[in-house]
C-alpha cells in the first residue's frame, strides 16, 4: 500500500476544530473518515472573498483520497 502525500496524517488534532462534531455523529453510525485539506495562504479566511489558494495541494489531496478509498477496499 502506498505511503500518504507528506503532511497528511492519520490521527487527532491537537486542537479540534468544530466542523467535525457534525460529522463525528455519522461516523456512529457508517464508517468514514473527516479530511482536512489545507489550500489557504493563511491571510484570509476560506469564505472570504480576498482568499487564495494553492492549486498545487489538489495534487496530495488527490492522492490522500485515492489512498483512502483503497484502504477501505483491504481486510482490516
Amino acid at each position: 500500500m502506498a505511503e500518504l502525500p507528506h503532511g497528511a496524517f492519520p490521527g487527532l488534532l491537537e486542537n479540534p476544530l468544530p466542523g467535525g462534531e457534525d460529522f463525528s455523529r455519522v461516523v456512529r453510525e457508517v464508517p468514514g473518515t473527516f479530511v482536512l485539506l489545507g489550500a489557504g495562504d493563511g491571510r484570509t479566511g476560506n469564505h472570504s472573498p480576498l482568499a487564495v489558494f494553492d492549486d498545487a495541494v489538489l495534487t496530495d489531496g488527490a492522492a490522500v483520497l485515492a489512498e483512502l478509498a483503497l484502504r477501505r477496499g483491504q481486510p482490516a
